[in-house]
């Protein structure tokens, strides 16, 4: 399997901690941050899937980015959440994916 998960990691680690110091400063969430995270994590699944010719890596990557979509505007509609928030997860969304697996389900409960 491809080291896909520490690159992931990382850039989420450094992500969350520039959106949490801004957002704490500033209250405000830069949306330069939340774009290029949703674009880096879109992008390097893409890499992945045309280097190893299995498009698994983007159709986890877009379900991601799709489910926190869904989640994020479900919790900004609901006033729980700002717009930067929803944004962030959608990015980590995008970088980390959707793994459909059922002992991942299983694990969840």
């Amino acid at each position: 399997m491809v080291p896909l998960i520490p690159i992931s990691i990382i850039i989420c680690i450094i992500a969350l901690i520039i959106g949490s110091f801004t957002d704490i400063k500033t209250r405000e969430v830069p949306d330069w941050l939340n774009y290029s995270l949703i674009f880096t994590g879109l992008s390097i699944h893409l890499i992945y899937s045309i280097i190893f010719w299995d498009f698994s890596f983007i159709i986890k990557s877009f379900l991601g980015f799709l489910t926190f979509f869904i989640m994020g505007n479900l919790m900004y509609y609901s006033g729980q959440w700002g717009g930067g928030d929803s944004k962030m997860i959608m990015g980590l969304g995008a970088l980390i994916g959707l793994e459909l697996n059922i002992n991942n389900f299983i694990l969840g409960f």
